[in-house]
C-alpha cells in the first residue's frame, strides 16, 4: 500500500510548481498509462485502487508493470482523495518523468508543428492527439503556453502526449529564426488575412505556426513569416476554435 510519503508527493504533482520541481507529471486511466508503459517513457510509479486489482484490464497493466520493473502500488480507498486529480478516480495512474526535448532534437525533421500562446489546455491536448493521429510528430510550444503537464491537457491528449516530441521554447521568436536562417526551413502562419490555404503546397522543413484562440500569431512572429494562410469559411463564425483549425491544417498537410 501507498506510504504517506508516497501519497504526498504524488499529491503535490497536482501543482504545476511542484511538477516543475521534481520534473515528474500525472497520467490517469487505463488508456493513458498503458500508452505510457508501452512508450519510451520513463514512468516512476504505478498504482491501482485496491478494488480494481482482480479486473482484466488492471490485471494486464499489473502484468506490465511488473515485466517492465516499474515500481507498482495499490492504493486503499481512503487514500484516493487524496490523490486523484479528477473528480472520479479511473482506478489506476501513473507518475512519469518529463522528458528533456531539446531544440535540436527537431533540426532536420521535415514538418514541425508550431503553437503560439495556446491558453486552453483542452485546446492543446487535442492539437497534440490531432498531430499523433496524422502522424507528425514534432510540436514547437511557445514560451507562454499553457503547461504541457497541465492533468487536463495531458487527459485530452488521451495518450498521445508518449508519441509525439514537444520542444518547449523560452523564446519563440528567436528559436523560429535559427530554424529559418541557420537551418533553412520555411514558416508558414494561419491568419485571418492571408492565401487560400487550398493553395498550399506542402514543402520540405517547414514549421506551420498555429496563434492562439484570441489573437492569434502575435505581431513579433506574424513579422517573420514567409506565407500566410487563411482558411476559408462561408458562414457568419467569426473565427474557428484552434484545434478545429489545426484538424483542416494536419489533413492538408498530410493530403500535399
Amino acid at each position: 500500500m501507498l506510504t504517506q510519503k508516497t501519497i504526498k508527493q504524488i499529491n503535490s504533482l497536482n501543482q504545476k510548481k511542484f511538477r516543475q520541481q521534481a520534473g515528474l507529471f500525472i497520467v490517469e486511466g487505463v488508456k493513458g498509462v498503458g500508452e505510457a508503459m508501452n512508450s519510451s517513457a520513463r514512468v516512476e510509479l504505478v498504482v491501482i485502487e485496491d478494488s480494481k486489482r482482480q479486473q482484466k484490464d488492471f490485471i494486464e497493466l499489473a502484468r506490465l508493470a511488473d515485466q517492465k520493473k516499474i515500481n507498482l502500488e495499490y492504493c486503499a480507498p481512503s487514500a484516493i482523495k487524496k490523490i486523484k486529480s479528477t473528480e472520479t478516480f479511473p482506478g489506476i495512474l501513473a507518475v512519469i518523468k518529463q522528458p528533456e526535448v531539446y531544440v535540436e532534437d527537431l533540426f532536420e525533421t521535415n514538418n514541425i508543428i508550431c503553437l503560439d500562446k495556446i491558453s486552453d489546455p483542452g485546446n492543446l491536448g487535442t492539437i497534440i492527439r490531432t498531430a499523433d493521429w496524422f502522424g507528425l510528430k514534432n510540436i514547437i510550444l511557445s514560451e507562454n503556453c499553457v503547461e504541457l503537464y497541465n492533468p487536463k491537457v495531458v487527459r485530452a491528449t488521451m495518450g498521445s502526449i508518449f508519441h509525439v516530441n514537444i520542444f518547449q521554447s523560452n523564446n519563440l521568436a528567436d528559436d523560429l529564426l535559427v530554424f529559418k536562417k541557420e537551418k533553412n526551413y520555411f514558416l508558414s502562419g494561419l491568419v485571418l488575412d492571408g492565401v487560400n490555404l487550398e493553395k498550399m503546397s506542402n514543402g520540405n522543413k517547414t514549421i506551420y505556426i498555429l496563434g492562439s484562440e484570441s489573437h492569434g500569431i502575435r505581431p513579433e512572429i506574424e513579422r517573420i513569416l514567409d506565407k500566410k494562410y487563411t482558411i476559408l469559411g462561408k458562414g457568419r463564425a467569426e473565427s474557428l476554435n484552434v484545434a478545429i483549425t489545426a484538424g483542416i491544417l494536419l489533413n492538408k498537410i498530410t493530403a500535399c
